[in-house]
């Protein structure tokens, strides 16, 4: 996730938040899509059964009440199907209402490591109360180091440029 001076690069982030918006707007219209495709199986299985179950008053025979006892897995699948298209419509917008926080978040860290690297790129400047705060490891070393103290040691009361390492500025291991 950085560049090859080591800087933080949101450009090259595994997985953009834009990536996200297009794939959790998928997800809603697959969840949007299933519920009217499981209604629409409902709908359609009991449309069959309720005329089926009308030709009683009209067809007599005596296979008559085998035939329609026949429909009535019909209608229980046609209700089962629908049920379970709900559900995972229901499950695809729960996964949805989870991540959008996180697309929303994801966002924000891209925009802020972007402000952060053109922040950063000609160096930092590092004052003695950040010094006293304890900075992380590498930025403390360039601080420390004999070329960041002038003179005898000591150190001048302003802040010191830290200027930002590159990888072709640093010395063969």
């Amino acid at each position: 996730m950085t560049d090859p001076s080591g800087l933080i690069d949101p450009d090259v982030f595994p997985f953009r938040s834009g990536a996200l918006w297009t794939s959790l707007d998928d997800v809603a219209e697959n969840a949007r899509f299933c519920r009217q495709t499981g209604q629409s199986v409902g709908q359609a299985s009991r449309d069959v059964h309720t005329t089926w179950a009308g030709l009683r008053e009209h067809y007599q025979a005596p296979e008559g009440e085998d035939l329609y006892r026949t429909m009535d897995p019909l209608k229980i699948s046609g209700d089962q199907e629908w049920e379970a298209l709900d559900q995972a419509g229901g499950l695809m917008d729960t996964y949805v209402e989870e991540l959008m926080p996180v697309r929303q978040k994801l966002a924000v860290l891209e925009a802020d490591a972007a402000e952060f690297r053109s922040r950063v790129r000609s160096g930092v400047v590092v004052t003695a109360q950040d010094i006293a705060l304890g900075l992380s490891s590498p930025l403390m070393d360039a601080v420390l180091s004999p070329e960041a103290w002038p003179g005898d040691g000591e150190p001048e009361r302003r802040p010191a440029e830290v200027p930002r390492r590159r990888e072709q500025d640093q010395p063969d291991r």
